[in-house]
């Protein structure tokens, strides 16, 4: 069974799991050159995929970690961009 893990929080990671055995992980921080980017980790997805050597379509679950998703928070924090004078 392959798996492919997300989390697009703080520090935004994908990860590649082939029967319980971690194939490849990666932090979009490392591609988008964000530290503790929190975007949805689109190249660090592409980036597990490609070391793993596992296509899209092997995948048989995807993991999106969390506890909780609010709709409208995560379109607030995908439309918005802070700075540190805004807070």
């Amino acid at each position: 069974m392959i798996i492919l893990s997300i989390n697009e929080d703080h520090n935004a990671t994908a990860a590649i799991l082939k029967d319980g055995v971690v194939l490849a992980c990666a932090s979009e921080e490392r591609y988008s050159r964000k530290k503790n980017d929190i975007e949805y980790p689109y190249k660090a997805i592409e980036a597990v995929l490609s070391i793993s050597n596992v296509k899209a379509s092997d995948i048989d679950y995807v993991a999106y970690a969390g506890i909780e998703c609010d709709p409208v928070q995560m379109r607030i924090k995908r439309t918005t961009a802070f700075k540190i004078s805004d807070y």
